[in-house]
């Protein structure tokens, strides 16, 4: 037996909101009490939950049209750092192969100097050796 439906005395406000909506339109429809103005009540207890749930579906609205708000913001950002990111990713990369260009000029450089000894070192053995043949 539904013990709020078939209360005698008025229920509180507060019991009111607590009960389901099934146990509430019970209470109308039965009417233990049998007052003609806890009718207009109930209707205004349905008025004030359904202003309720309103009230909480408008919190979630507003939230949820936030967070759209800051993914459409963000979408309309991002695409401006992007290519600076890239560029910086570029730039970085740029640096690298030209103090590898640099390290591999050095080294050429290096090479050459040594080429450069080996050939006149050849230059003076080549003049020795025909020196030597000469004088046998």
């Amino acid at each position: 037996m539904n013990t709020f439906a078939d209360k005698k005395e008025n229920p509180t406000t507060d019991e009111y909101l607590k009960a389901s909506l099934n146990d509430v339109l019970d209470r109308l429809n039965k009417n233990p009490s049998a007052l003609q103005s806890e009718e207009a009540f109930v209707h205004a207890v349905i008025t004030v939950r359904n202003a309720m749930i309103n009230e909480k579906l408008t919190k979630w609205l507003i939230g949820l049209t936030a967070i759209v708000a800051i993914a459409t913001a963000l979408l309309v950002i991002v695409p401006f750092f992007t290519p600076s990111f890239e560029t910086k990713k570029l730039e970085a990369a740029l640096i690298a192969t030209k103090a590898t260009h640099n390290e591999l000029k050095t080294e050429l450089a290096a090479l050459k100097n040594e080429l450069l000894e080996s050939q006149r070192n050849i230059s003076v053995l080549k003049n020795q050796v025909e020196k030597y043949n000469t004088s046998q």
